[in-house]
């Protein structure tokens, strides 16, 4: 990940945290995850500080703090789970908005599927329609029925400078 991209990143978690908490009649668990995107973003901020400089990020003491909860948490997550019962599949995707009028639409009326008040609200901005498409759409609902069920997500949407697969200076 390139600095960058960590900050678009960073920045697209404070300002849905922002949203979120001034938000009236905002959920508890819209609360605890848009908390949890802002601290998972300025720990993919300091480690990509970190990476390039060899430096501390301002972020550190968030690092060690949640290593050492993550650990704790996925111990207690995994216990009794066997060694096929969890796959990990991780990956970046760039979308390139085309059209996004259709995009937003489309992320509202999901949404609305889901008797989600998020999908009434949205601005047009991709990135957001995305992000409120990936909290609350469930993308991968559809894996159920072959056998998979979420047992876990870390993502975040951010306005990409440099897309995968383009020529990047370095």
């Amino acid at each position: 990940m390139n600095l960058d991209t960590a900050i678009q990143e960073l920045l697209s978690a404070l300002r849905r945290h922002a949203e979120t908490v001034s938000t009236s009649g905002a959920t508890d668990e819209a609360l605890e995850e848009a908390f949890a995107a802002v601290r998972s973003a300025a720990r993919r901020y300091s480690e990509t500080v970190y990476d390039m400089s060899g430096h501390e990020g301002p972020f550190y003491d968030l690092e060690l703090a949640s290593a050492d909860s993550e650990e704790d948490h996925e111990a207690e997550e995994l216990a009794g789970a066997g060694p096929g019962d969890i796959l990990r599949i991780s990956g970046t995707w760039d979308f390139r908005v085309v059209d996004g009028d259709s995009w937003t639409r489309y992320v509202s009326q999901r949404l609305g599927d889901v008797e989600s008040e998020t999908g009434l609200g949205l601005s047009g901005d991709p990135a957001e329609a995305a992000a409120a498409l990936l909290e609350f759409g469930e993308p991968w609902a559809w894996l159920r029925e072959h056998g998979l069920e979420s047992a876990g997500s870390e993502w975040s949407v951010g306005d990409s400078l440099d897309p995968l697969g383009e020529e990047q200076d370095e």
